[in-house]
């Protein structure tokens, strides 16, 4: 929640399309070999220390292929905008339709329930018209989070609905 707060776009791969999650996999691939298989971890504070020593190692030294065997320390630059002290949520123009999204995660249009997510328990999203009629996207600040069909339930008024995931061709921003 707090990336899409700063701005941080969100970027989901293709369902069912594993190789569209190639330095993830690589990722978990090294740390299970690296960490998780070697050790027995007997707790959380176990954990988060071997974490912290295996993430120091693999950031500052262990040299990575994909940067010409430079750990990626050598190529990293911190960013040049603040971290704010408090985040703030997104401001909504005054004609836009902007639901608080309940304890349960849903929130209520056009007399229906529509589960956004508990992830966005408290917060508020505009809900915005697309260019197909009877869909919907609902949106947290400038990012949709998700589209909802409105059609596909006309004949079940009272059956809740849920958000579609947005998917984009890759390359899309």
């Amino acid at each position: 929640m707090w990336l899409l707060k700063l701005g941080v776009g969100v970027s989901h791969g293709r369902a069912g399309h594993p190789q569209t999650q190639g330095k993830l996999e690589r990722f978990n691939r090294t740390l299970k070999a690296e960490l998780l298989s070697r050790l027995h971890l007997r707790d959380i504070a176990h954990a988060q220390h071997a974490m912290d020593a295996w993430r120091e190692r693999y950031n500052t030294e262990r040299p990575h292929e994909a940067l010409d065997n430079h750990p990626p320390a050598s190529r990293y630059t911190p960013s040049v905008r603040a971290f704010p002290e408090r985040l703030i949520g997104p401001e909504y123009a005054p004609d836009e339709q902007v639901r608080r999204v309940s304890d349960g995660g849903i929130i209520c249009y056009h007399g229906r329930e529509v589960r956004v997510g508990k992830g966005f328990i408290g917060e508020r999203v505009a809900v915005r018209a697309t260019c197909h009629d009877g869909v919907v996207e609902v949106c947290l600040g400038a990012h949709a989070i998700g589209r909802v069909d409105l059609r596909a339930e006309r004949a079940m008024p009272r059956r809740r609905l849920s958000l579609a995931t947005l998917t984009r061709p890759a390359g899309a921003g």
